[in-house]
């Protein structure tokens, strides 16, 4: 048991790291040698370059998310900053290790496929980070800080100090970097929205049947998954009806749909997509459902 849990925390840091490391990469290989314009603490360390150049985006970076730690542990706690430690850390270092050892010679001309690659890879990047129950450090711990305190939700919070970031990175940049950016955010946001969840998906079937008990039998015994019955009436008529509710991969549901045929042809049903399923056969281990015939 110990040995199962050391390997899953194993994995989990590999994971984080290699999603910090795609994270320092989407900065380093996209957005400085291209002068793309972006948000988070890249977007003000890369501000304030304009200002003090001689200060590497990697220091800075390193300088603010330890800042951070510190703030977060005095306001969000000790198992907070676990979380966080390795990501916030990592992350300058990878940074501070690709400016040495990277050219800093674009890896493509064309600031749109620079906009959209780097987007790509910040979004999935931090999209795995999260998925681990993991934080990148940085904006963050204030933005969580701030919506411990006032309740504004934390996804309005990162799209307001994003937004102010790009918007003072005007005063440096023309519009169409400042255009480029908001692009890059955009991406960004799309990639992370679907790393979140993928994988999770799953498929939720309704069905209204007068034979709902060999349907019910049928999704325990053939398809091996659970059900749910809820007890109502048809809005017609005014009869009574069970609906049987149950949830399956979408693999399943060929299968689930040749059961109704065979059983009750007239069977309404509707398919719906869901983002993510938590309980046992899912997320906790399973045991079988199928009953002794």
């Amino acid at each position: 048991m110990k040995a199962k849990k050391l390997m899953k925390n194993v994995k989990s840091i590999l994971i984080i790291l290699l999603g910090t490391l795609g994270m320092a990469g989407a900065v380093e290989f996209f957005i400085v040698p291209n002068r793309l314009v972006t948000g988070g603490v890249a977007g003000l360390g890369i501000f304030l370059q304009y200002f003090f150049p001689e200060i590497p985006l990697s220091l800075f970076t390193f300088i603010f998310n330890v800042a951070m730690l510190a703030l977060g542990l005095a306001f969000l706690g000790k198992r907070f900053i676990v979380t966080t430690l390795i990501s916030s850390l990592v992350y300058p270092l990878a940074m501070a290790c690709f400016e040495f050892f990277y050219s800093g010679d674009p890896l493509t001309q064309d600031p749109l496929l620079a906009a959209v690659a780097a987007g790509v890879l910040l979004g999935v990047s931090l999209g795995v980070v999260i998925r681990e129950g993991a934080s990148t450090g940085g904006f963050d711990i204030p933005e969580l800080i701030v919506h411990k305190y006032t309740g504004i939700p934390v996804s309005v919070l990162i799209y307001a100090v994003d937004f102010v970031i790009i918007a003072l990175q005007l005063l440096s940049n023309s519009t169409e970097a400042v255009l480029y950016g908001i692009l890059l955010t955009l991406v960004c946001s799309v990639a992370l929205n679907k790393v979140m969840v993928v994988g999770n998906k799953k498929t939720q079937l309704k069905i209204v049947s007068d034979r709902s008990e060999e349907i019910r039998r049928a999704i325990l015994q053939d398809i091996d998954r659970g059900v749910t019955i809820l007890y109502g009436e048809t809005g017609y008529l005014g009869k009574p009806a069970k609906m049987l509710v149950t949830v399956m991969s979408p693999r399943e549901v060929p299968q689930m749909r040749a059961l109704l045929e065979k059983i009750d042809p007239y069977a309404f049903i509707t398919i719906e997509e869901v983002n993510e399923v938590r309980g046992r056969g899912f997320t906790l281990e399973r045991d079988s459902l199928r009953e002794e015939k």
